[in-house]
Order: structure tokens, then sequence, then C-alpha cells
């Protein structure tokens, strides 16, 4: 399978992300974008500003997948991942996974510089340099991988 994602971080980044998983049989995110006011209220989390490709991530997709009250169950989740890995620094929620318990986060180190780490059921943690849209793609690139073998 060759592995072509659009240039940029749009809709169209978005759009192949979801075609990639119907044709791997993974779903890689929620589409569904969160609203002006939830978006508000994560970056008021950061101290007021998202960075860019976060903002447009939230603008398309979910982080919450199938979770209801978002707000009270992400208090509860960064509080564990705060305490599982040790990171002080202000994080936003990137992928809450209820059906693997597996967490992805983004790691707020400035405005516009972040970290995304990965905190499965297990506890085991992974530190991703690089941005989202890297980060995504590279989910892609294992998916083949894993399908190939």
């Amino acid at each position: 399978m060759i592995i072509d994602p659009p240039v940029g971080f749009d809709t169209s980044f978005f759009d192949w992300l979801v075609e990639m998983g119907e044709n791997l049989l993974v779903v890689f995110i929620e589409r569904g974008g969160l609203s002006d006011a939830e978006i508000n209220a994560l970056a008021q989390e950061v101290g007021g500003y998202l960075p860019t490709q976060i903002r447009a991530y939230y603008e398309n997709c979910s982080p919450w997948a199938v979770w209801r009250d978002s707000q009270s169950v992400w208090q509860r989740i960064r509080e564990n991942v705060s305490h599982t890995t040790g990171i002080i620094e202000p994080m936003l929620p990137i992928d809450i996974n209820s059906q693997q318990r597996n967490h992805t986060i983004a790691r707020i180190l400035s405005r516009e510089e972040y970290e995304i780490v990965v905190v499965k059921q297990d506890k085991a943690v992974k530190f991703h340099k690089g941005d989202l849209r890297s980060y995504l793609i590279g989910l892609v690139e294992e998916e083949v991988r894993l399908s190939s073998a």
C-alpha cells in the first residue's frame, strides 16, 4: 500500500486519514470537530493559546471518542497521566481511547512547541518527537507495516 498523504494539515489530510483507516480496518481519528466553546475551554487550560496544528485538529476531529462528559473524564485522565508520567507541563488531549484505555496527549512546552505522549493501559509511555501531522502519518505507516507482515 502506498502512503501518500496530502500536503498540509487541513480537511483533505483528515479525509485521507479516514480513508487510510477504512482501507486498513482501523480508526486513526474521530471526525467531527469540537465546538468553539470546547476549543476555547481547552485553550484556557494551557494559557489561552493552542498550537496551530492542535487547533486545526480540534476543528476537524474529536479527542474524546465515545466519552460524553468529556471535561470530567479529561480531568481524571490528565491527573492519571501526570501521576504515571511525571509530566508537570500543561497537556491537551489528542486521543482519549475508552476501548483500549490508551491515551495520546500533547505535552505543551511553549506556544508552538509540544511533544506527543502515548500512555498505554499497562503504564508504558512513549514520547514522539515531531509535530502532530508527523505523528499521525507515523501511525498510518506502522499499520501499513503490520498489515504487510
